[in-house]
Order: C-alpha cells, then sequence, then structure tokens
C-alpha cells in the first residue's frame, strides 16, 4: 500500500522536478539483410527498419499521454553495421549510414544508433572500412549514431584500435567544424560495450559542490541504490543501470565544470564506480589525435580491468579553448571545454598493440 507521502513524492518529481523518461529504444537485427550488392543491403536495411519501427514513436507517444510522464528520446537500435556489410563488395560505407538515416527520418525517431564495430580482438577489413568511414558519415547524416568497442575483460584493450579512433575522433570534428565538432556528440568508444543532475543529487547528499572530495563515494553510493532498486523492479534485467554523468547535458556538472572543481581527472575517478564513462566531455580543439587516444586507453583500462562497460565520448572542439562553450543544442546541451594534460603521449600510443586481459579474466 503506497502511503501519502510517497503519492505527493512522485507527484512533486513530475510536477516540480520535471521527471522523465529519457528514452526508449527498440532493437533490431539486420544480420538477415546481408547482400553481397551494396545497393540492395542498403535498400534491405532502410525496408527492415521501417517495417518493424513503424509504430515505435506513436506507441511511444500513448504511453506518455497514459501516464502522463514525457519520453524524451525515441531510438532505435541495430546490429552491428561492420557485421552486417562485411559480405557486401564495397570499400564505401557511407551508403549504409545514409539508409539507416533515411529510416530514422521515416519512422520519426531521434537517433539511430548501430554504425559500429566490434574490435576488441582485432579488426577485420569490413571493421577498418567502417571506423575510416565514421568522419564522413557523421557529418553527411543527421540521426546517426555510432561507436567502436575497444576493449573487454576477456581480451583486453585493442591499441592499435586505440590509435586509430584518437584519429577518427579529430577527424571527425574537423568534418563537422562549422557545427562545433557535432560529429563527435554522436560517436562514443567503449571497453565492455554492451533527467535530473546527477551533481545535484550528489550535492543533496552533502557534497558543498560536484567535484569536491568525496564525489567518488557520494556517486558510489547513488550507484549502488540505483542498481538495487533496477534489480527489485524487474522481472528480468536487461541493459545497464546506474547512474551517468553526461557533463554537457547535466546543469549542475556544467556549473561545477566551469567553476573548476570538477575536473578531467576527476571525471575519470568518478568513472570507477558509475555507469559508462567520460561522456560528452569537451576539450580545446587543438588537443593531439594521441592525447584523445591516450584518454581512451585510460577510460578503457578501468572498464577493463573493473570488469564493466566503459566509454569517451570526446570533442575537441574546433577552434576553441579552455573556458569557450560548446553549443549543441537540445537534450545535448552545451559543455565548457576543459583542459587536458599537455605532456606527450605519442610514443607509447604509437607503440600499438594490445594492453592484455587482466589475471582475473582467465575462467571458464
Amino acid at each position: 500500500m503506497l502511503s501519502r507521502n510517497e503519492i505527493m513524492q512522485t507527484i512533486q518529481m513530475i510536477d516540480q522536478q520535471h521527471l522523465d523518461i529519457r528514452t526508449i529504444t527498440m532493437g533490431i537485427s539486420l544480420l538477415s539483410c546481408a547482400d553481397p550488392d551494396p545497393e540492395a543491403c542498403c535498400r534491405k536495411i532502410y525496408d527492415k527498419i521501417c517495417r518493424k519501427a513503424e509504430r515505435l514513436v506513436p506507441v511511444g507517444e500513448t504511453i506518455e499521454a497514459e501516464f502522463g510522464i514525457p519520453i524524451v528520446n525515441k531510438r532505435i537500435s541495430v546490429t552491428p553495421i561492420a557485421l552486417v556489410a562485411a559480405g557486401c563488395e564495397t570499400s564505401d560505407y557511407v551508403p549504409f549510414a545514409k539508409a539507416l538515416d533515411r529510416a530514422a527520418k521515416t519512422c520519426g525517431v531521434n537517433f539511430i544508433g548501430g554504425y559500429s564495430a566490434l574490435v576488441q580482438k582485432g579488426m577485420t577489413e569490413a571493421d577498418r572500412k567502417l571506423m575510416d568511414a565514421i568522419p564522413e558519415a557523421l557529418a553527411e547524416t543527421e540521426f546517426v549514431c555510432s561507436s567502436v568497442n575497444v576493449g573487454s575483460t576477456r581480451a583486453g584493450i585493442n591499441m592499435d584500435a586505440v590509435r586509430q579512433m584518437g584519429q577518427v575522433v579529430k577527424k571527425t570534428a574537423q568534418r563537422t567544424a562549422d557545427r562545433d565538432g557535432f560529429g563527435c556528440a554522436k560517436l562514443v568508444v567503449f571497453c565492455n560495450a554492451v533527467g535530473d543532475s546527477a551533481a545535484r543529487i550528489l550535492e543533496e547528499m552533502g557534497l558543498e559542490v560536484c567535484g569536491t572530495h568525496g564525489t567518488t563515494a557520494a556517486l558510489a553510493l547513488l550507484n549502488d541504490a540505483v542498481k538495487k532498486g533496477g534489480v527489485m523492479a524487474s522481472s528480468s534485467v536487461g541493459g545497464l543501470s546506474g547512474a551517468f554523468i553526461p557533463v554537457s547535458e547535466d546543469e549542475g556538472m556544467i556549473a561545477a565544470a566551469r567553476s573548476g572543481a570538477l575536473t578531467l581527472d576527476k571525471l575519470e575517478a568518478m568513472t570507477c564506480v558509475c555507469s559508462v564513462g567520460l561522456d560528452m566531455i569537451a576539450v580545446p580543439g587543438d588537443t593531439s589525435a594521441a592525447t584523445i587516444s591516450a584518454i581512451i586507453a585510460d577510460e578503457a583500462a578501468i572498464g577493463m580491468v573493473n570488469n564493466k562497460t566503459t566509454a569517451v565520448r570526446i570533442i575537441p572542439a574546433p577552434g576553441k579553448g579552455v573556458g569557450d562553450t560548446v553549443e549543441m543544442g537540445g537534450l545535448l546541451g552545451s559543455a565548457p571545454v576543459m583542459p587536458v594534460h599537455t605532456g606527450s603521449v605519442e610514443d607509447f600510443i604509437a607503440r600499438g598493440g594490445r594492453i592484455p586481459a587482466p589475471l582475473h579474466s582467465l575462467k571458464n
């Protein structure tokens, strides 16, 4: 039986604290779309997505109306395109992104994910083609999101892929320089891939400002509560459950970063105990590809050693420096440009190769 106080708290969350559902996502397998003819493959991709997801947005809107809670985004996630396109006789993978984009527009969704590759165990020729195409694909599409998984606890970290992804992030920023490097906001590098301000919640727990000493411990406590609550409320558990800390999408994080209380180093420490990783971080436009690769490697190492999902979504904002702001609009918000360390990592990143899986991964 719900108490009066619990009912009033729920009303307050919806009315005053603007409780919403961040997104609903429909997963669609595209393996049946594989075809040696790239044009036929793209046509099959478009047709299947439109057929399967034609009612996703109307159903989402019906749910919103029934329960009175807004759903901010409706999304589609598909099989990694590097797998679907592997059998195609083509070196140009940009048309696959355009097929996804057309399908997303037809279905009326906000984003479509799956322009992706899984390279933790090594890169196939299809993986290389897709990774090379990412900058152009994100520059020429509106709704497509891309991701590359570079490591896992069982496989270790593919440092050749980490090096290449640093270059891909830089090229993506340059191709979308007229929009402050917006393409990078739709590009995530993973390890172990699978509303209210989080910063303000941490401050409600007793911190004067997010980023001060004790932030990591408070975040661990919050994440634990969210995860256990999610398990108790579900008959089956799927996906990620926990606290996310996207800087540009969280007004409390933005304020803490602008004041200097929240640094890249502190964010990295916080990712040890929260879900995912360094998310929506803007850095100076002249940040080198090697430095970006090193940031990716650091975050992947945290995920690999701790057997958790981590990721990096970083925006080297063209023409901007520390203290400037990158405006992306909508749910993606705005991000203050944060400083990075200037010590060179060129030689380390140039080594390539693989960081081995940790000892505790050796179990059957």
